[in-house]
Order: C-alpha cells, then structure tokens, then sequence
C-alpha cells in the first residue's frame, strides 16, 4: 500500500472467500497466558440478562431482558462478547428503539504488559 496525493491505492488482490467465523474463534485460551491472568475466561459462554439500568436510566419497569454471549477468539488470545436488549426472540421493528443494544466487546491480552 502506497500514497498518491492524499489517496490510498492498494494493489490488486485476489478476494478469498472465508469461514470468517471460523478464522476469530478458538477453543481455548493461548498457552501464552498464565491462568492466574485469564481474567475474562469465567465470562465464555450465553447468560440471559434482568436489565435494571441502561444509559445511567432506570428501566427496571420494563421488564426488559436481554442476552449476552462470549467466547475466545484470535487464536485464545482475547474474549469476544456480544451483547443484544431486548433478547433476540424478543426483537422486531415495533420495540422501543431508545432502549435497543446490539454490541460487542473485545479484550485482548497485552504479552509486553502480561495484562
């Protein structure tokens, strides 16, 4: 990759299809990281949520639920979760978009800093 006034030009690559699913997960943590600093393995795996406060808001009265998942990815190395309100059996066009999440979160181990 190269600039020419102010425009990126990249070469000409070949598209590759991929299992994109398949290349971030992993089954395991990185052998690089000690178990004592495997801070967000306990999170792995689907938990359903009770949402009481959302955006610093009491939403307790809604009886809104959610879902989060997480799971390891690139290569063990770090923990990805993906978090959805209202749950995802509960989702169409007609709920309250103030009180929508669909997101995720990716931490990553640092190997110079062992955190």
């Amino acid at each position: 990759m190269y600039h020419e006034r102010n425009t990126v030009v990249m070469p000409a690559v070949t598209k590759r299809l991929i299992d994109f699913p398949g290349v971030l997960a992993a089954d395991a943590v990185s052998p690089d990281i000690p178990e004592s600093a495997d801070v967000y393995g306990w999170l792995c795996g689907s938990w359903d949520l009770v949402v009481l406060r959302y955006r610093g808001v009491d939403v307790s009265a809604h009886g809104l639920t959610g879902e989060v998942h997480a799971a390891r990815v690139l290569e063990g190395r770090a923990v990805q979760d993906v978090w959805i309100m209202p749950r995802t059996e509960d989702r169409n066009r007609h709920f309250d978009q103030t009180i929508n999440m669909y997101g995720t979160t990716l931490r990553s181990w640092d190997a110079s800093i062992h955190a």
